[in-house]
């Protein structure tokens, strides 16, 4: 105890930084508005009729417990005028302030933040505490005990002779919060065990008055931490630790609590339950906020958002995904955000994003003269090339917006080229261009496995000269595609499985490089790079990611899953949601067509497939498929997403003729320009 009363005591310098014992900053939930009194004792000078207050009644009625219970050392804190003593319960310390009366105890409990980190003294100064483990803050008429730990036994006794914790935080795990719903009086029960793609401890049901409450319990509260940075604001996207990235569609809105190494998930909008995992665990920390405070009575009806400022932001993960933020104003203090993850976004490329406000729909409503400003994080996907400049429309107006992405050098946004002046090919090129990279156009090039795999549409070849090194760049008709074909090369590079129609027999080509063989992947495109030029391959690196074969890997190496159909995998038309056809010029004059699609995926199990596209005439027909799991068995998360992909119509379109284009279900129109 003696580094603790050292620690007290050097906080009563200047300073307002006390580090008594680790990090933690969860806030618990509010103080309660009275505490409790003691249980009545007869003391010397007192009749048996009278409360007993202060230390001596506290130490009595823990004594009472059954429970080891000793006094301890006095010591002096500088927030709390009172000199302390510690009280020692199955041998773990509580320090105890006896105040001259319950409203000056009361008085230093406001000032005590939430969380416990921060106290407020009488005079003013303010301590900011590091604790190195859970805070726990009681008190009950002219008392004020704190404890520093997560004793279940000590918790439980403080609770019952002190009433509620009204600062701190509460004891980590599932079993620890399950017992801190239950002492609110409401009904909650445990249920069965959940998953989710994004999260991966086996999560819990909780159900709290009839309504289900998912709980995920972390290895460290690092790791709970970490979980919980990777969930977007709104609550609609959630990287997991493996970089990849899950937007989900709930049926109601979200909302994510955490606390220690606990991250819990209630999807509904019950004002109680709301209330009660906010007061058991701070604050949510995404989704959206609470519904208790909202008026029934007052329609409100969108309108379009004034817009602050639009920022092109990019992740780490690879690979590099982009994320529009988006700073909006809020006109008066009646009008509010939507709900996180109603912002639309149209399936073009570059996407049309609409950011709206709720607004009374009378107009004549008295509001407070308040503007305010918030702010969205709206996921844009992956389809974005370094370098290039973008014009995103954002409630019809067009931001000129430049994709950056980790480690890649840009020349600044207004030397920078134009993102729209080509797909595939051309965007990799100014994309090194606008690097400062040396590069040149080459010659057609084909490779017949690439012609195997999609024989009803070649992807287009072609040469790059990449500091005086070729590379050999294909287009496909759009990413799932692209990403199809590299499903297909062993990871050292030198075989190709070429996969058949249903029922026949698979083949394998075997390539005999003449060196290193490399192949990357990013968007519509695949590149193959045969050498060992370090700079050749940092620029491609920078621009595609990490190389998904070749390289270094060994030809030995261990084949990779199989994704076509066939086994325990079955293709299934796929469902579209929408589809947005435009025009692209390139660099040669020539009009390419391509056709944004966003395509639905009813549960965790099915993933996009791929996309092939015939023509007949004036008529284009695309066939959209998805991969499931064929064991109707298997369990899959009943979570509803929808992913985005691009495909290549073709260009030979005469101008001024419509053109009709049936994409699996679905017919849409265009005419030619």
């Amino acid at each position: 105890m003696e580094k603790a009363k050292t620690a007290l005591l050097a906080a009563g310098l200047i300073a307002t930084l006390l580090i008594a014992v680790a990090c933690g900053t969860s806030d618990a939930g509010p103080s309660p508005g009275g505490a409790p009194t003691l249980t009545p004792t007869a003391t010397p000078g007192q009749d048996s009729g009278g409360i007993v207050s202060g230390r001596d009644a506290l130490f009595e009625s823990l004594q009472r417990s059954g429970l080891e219970v000793d006094r301890g050392e006095e010591f002096s804190s500088s927030f709390f005028k009172p000199t302390g003593e510690i009280m020692r319960v199955s041998g773990e310390d509580v320090q105890v302030f006896e105040f001259p009366s319950s409203a000056h105890a009361e008085a230093a409990a406001g000032g005590v933040s939430p969380s416990g980190t921060t106290i407020a003294s009488a005079n003013g100064s303010v301590s900011s505490v590091l604790w190195v483990a859970p805070p726990h803050f009681y008190r009950v008429d002219n008392v004020i005990a704190i404890y520093i730990g997560n004793d279940a036994e000590v918790l439980n006794l403080l609770e019952e002779r002190m009433g509620p914790q009204f600062a701190g935080r509460i004891v980590s795990g599932r079993d620890a919060l399950f017992e801190s719903l239950r002492r609110n009086g409401l009904e909650v029960n445990r249920g069965e065990e959940v998953s989710q793609p994004f999260f991966k401890p086996t999560g819990e049901i909780m159900r709290i008055l009839g309504e289900d409450v998912q709980v995920f319990e972390f290895p460290s509260a690092a790791r709970a931490e970490a979980a919980a940075g990777g969930v977007s604001p709104s609550g609609s996207s959630i990287a997991s630790a493996d970089g990849s990235v899950s937007s989900v569609l709930w049926v109601a809105p979200p909302h994510f609590y955490r606390v220690d190494n606990v991250i819990a998930i209630y999807i509904g909008n019950d004002a109680e339950v709301l209330n009660l995992l906010e007061e058991r665990m701070g604050p949510q920390f995404a989704g959206r906020p609470g519904v208790a405070n909202e008026s029934p009575d007052r329609e409100m009806v969108r309108e379009p958002a004034p817009i602050e400022s639009v920022e092109l932001r990019s992740s780490e993960a690879e690979p590099t995904r982009y994320v529009l933020h988006v700073e909006f104003g809020l006109r008066n203090g009646c009008i509010e955000p939507v709900e996180p993850g109603e912002y639309e976004v149209l399936t073009s490329f570059p996407p049309q994003v609409s950011v709206n406000v709720l607004a009374p729909a009378d107009k004549e409503m008295a509001c407070t003269e308040q503007y305010r400003t918030a702010s969205a994080e709206i996921e844009l996907g992956s389809g974005f090339w370094p370098c290039l400049v973008y014009a995103i429309p954002v409630n019809s107006t067009p931001y000129d917006l430049q994709a950056v992405a980790p480690k890649v050098k840009c020349a600044a946004p207004a030397n920078a080229p134009d993102g729209l002046t080509g797909v595939g090919y051309d965007s990799l090129f100014l994309s090194l261009q606008s690097g400062g990279v040396e590069v040149q156009r080459g010659d057609e090039v084909k490779q017949e496995f690439f012609d195997e795999l999609y024989e009803d549409l070649y992807p287009t070849g072609r040469l790059m000269n990449l500091n005086e090194e070729a590379v050999q760049v294909f287009d496909f008709s759009g990413a799932g595609a692209a990403r199809k074909a590299a499903d297909q090369v062993e990871p050292d590079g030198y075989d190709i499985r070429l996969p058949s129609q249903l029922g026949e027999a698979k083949r394998t080509v075997h390539i005999d490089w003449i060196s290193t063989p490399h192949f990357f992947q990013h968007s519509t495109v695949i590149v193959i790079y045969v050498g060992d030029d370090a700079g050749v391959l940092k620029q491609l690196e920078e621009r595609m990611g990490a190389e998904f074969a070749g390289g270094s890997r060994a030809a030995d190496s261990p084949p990779v899953e199989d994704s076509a159909p066939g086994g325990d995998r079955e293709r299934v038309p796929s469902v579209i949601e929408g589809a947005e056809i435009y025009g692209v010029e390139t660099d040669s004059l020539q009009k390419l067509y391509v056709a944004t699609l966003l395509i639905g995926l009813p549960d965790s199990c099915h993933e996009f497939d791929g996309a092939s596209v015939t023509r007949d005439g004036d008529r284009v027909r695309v066939k959209v498929t998805n991969l499931k799991n064929a064991d109707p068995d298997i369990l899959c998360a009943q979570v509803y997403s929808t992913v985005s992909e691009t495909v290549l119509l073709g260009a030979d379109f005469e101008p001024g003729k419509t053109y009709t284009v049936e994409i699996n279900d679905l017919t849409e129109t265009f005419v030619a320009r």
